[in-house]
């Protein structure tokens, strides 16, 4: 705009000078001026010059320079130059109109100049890495392993150190069961669970758990086993069990072999000392002693269901999820075959199916410390912390009342994790 104007400017000056050309006047210049100053200062008269007027006071006239100039005469300027002179204003207007346009349109195309092409792919490709980053974060946290299981085994099962020694064949003297998993030879047993289950060991002071449901063929059965029920809790058993839940484990043996010594098909007694050689790592002799107990009562849950927990390692899996749930069909209330089809089912990462039978185990037995913590631990596997907290709260609770199978630090560290 500034060009604009000055172009103007020019052209009123020039417009101005022509009309002056035309009424014979001429414009004094810079160099006009720089012509007459000399001129001037040559005509300054000094005090010796000045005329001498002491006769006579008149002033004479004719010694004052004139006031009026003479007219100055103008040269005719050439018909070219005149043309030259009319033509140059005009094309310098249209060089400065020329260049502000030019500007102009600088200033135009530098608003609107296209951005960046790859810009696009850089915003894109910025996107994209934030959105793997949260994705790999929400995996992170969503995938932490919650807690194992403290109990695979069934509840007549105590711990069995992650190293097992290998079994050896079953005892002569107790003969093998129709449709149990034979035993395999020279064979590591998998690994089972770090501290024994509440139901492994003999209840201190409740009846035998005798079923009448197996033995509905045999109506006479019972209605004796009823009646002798609670003749049939041993003292020692009751002993037994109560240094069991305390850790005193060798008073626990002593017990459970008095009993054993007063009456050798006692069943809670057989159950516990099972239990205590499962924690020493003596597993050929609590198969044996599992296997006495069936030879009592072939369908007895708890010895069925700690003989396929103990052979799950030397059998298919799904031969042994198969036994289970042919025993339940038989028994439903067998609510310690429930806990071990729910290991089962834990061990092939099929949570959801492993919940519900946990769930069935602990409706049954709602005082057994390890039902209650792997169907918390289930639950934490199937992203569901609120339940999982209450469950791991209830385990924590009977398991300081009852004894526990698992590490009560480790399922208090983690129920503070959900409960934040």
């Amino acid at each position: 705009m500034s060009l604009l104007l000055e172009a103007l400017k020019k052209a009123e000056r020039a417009k101005e000078e022509a009309q002056r050309r035309a009424r014979g006047e001429s414009a004094p210049g810079p160099n006009d001026a720089a012509a007459t100053e000399p001129a001037e200062r040559k005509a300054v008269l000094t005090r010796d010059k000045l005329p001498d007027i002491s006769p006579s006071l008149e002033i004479v006239s004719h010694d004052l320079p004139s006031a009026e100039r003479a007219p100055l005469e103008l040269t005719p300027e050439p018909a070219a130059a005149k043309e030259s002179a009319r033509l140059r204003p005009a094309a310098s207007a249209a060089a400065d109109a020329a260049a502000s346009r030019a500007s102009a349109k600088k200033v135009f195309e530098a608003k609107f100049r296209e951005s960046n092409p790859r810009t696009p792919f850089h915003v894109t490709m910025g996107a994209l890495g934030v959105l793997a980053l949260g994705t790999v974060v929400y995996f992170w946290y969503q995938l932490r392993p919650a807690p194992s299981l403290a109990n695979p085994q069934p509840a007549a099962l105590a711990s069995v150190p992650a190293t097992a020694a290998p079994l050896a064949p079953s005892l002569g003297s107790a003969g093998a069961i129709p449709g149990l998993p034979a035993a395999a030879k020279s064979t590591p047993v998998a690994a089972i669970a770090e501290a024994p289950v509440r139901a492994a060991t003999p209840p201190a002071a409740e009846t035998p758990r005798l079923r009448a449901e197996p033995r509905r063929e045999e109506p006479r059965l019972p209605t004796a086993s009823v009646a002798r029920a609670p003749a049939q809790v041993h003292p020692n058993v009751a002993a037994g069990y109560a240094a069991y839940v305390t850790g005193d484990f060798a008073t626990a043996r002593n017990e459970y072999q008095q009993a054993l010594r007063e009456e050798p098909g006692n069943r809670d007694a057989l159950l516990g000392l099972a239990a205590l050689e499962i924690r020493g790592g003596r597993y050929e002799t609590a198969e044996a002693l599992y296997l006495r107990v069936l030879q009592a009562d072939p369908r007895d849950p708890q010895a069925q269901a700690a003989l396929i927990a103990l052979r799950s390692g030397r059998s298919d899996a799904l031969a042994s999820e198969s036994r289970v749930k042919s025993l339940l069909a038989a028994d439903p209330g067998a609510h310690a075959l429930n806990f071990t089809l729910g290991n089962q089912l834990a061990s092939q990462n099929r949570w959801a199916e492993a919940q519900q039978e946990y769930f069935r185990a602990y409706t049954a037995e709602p005082d057994n410390a390890d039902f209650a913590y792997n169907l918390a631990v289930s639950l934490d596997h199937l992203r569901q912390p609120r339940q999982a907290l209450d469950y791991y709260r209830r385990a924590i609770t009977l398991g300081e009342k009852h004894g526990a199978g698992f590490d009560l630090g480790a399922a208090r560290a983690r129920a503070a994790q959900l409960g934040r």
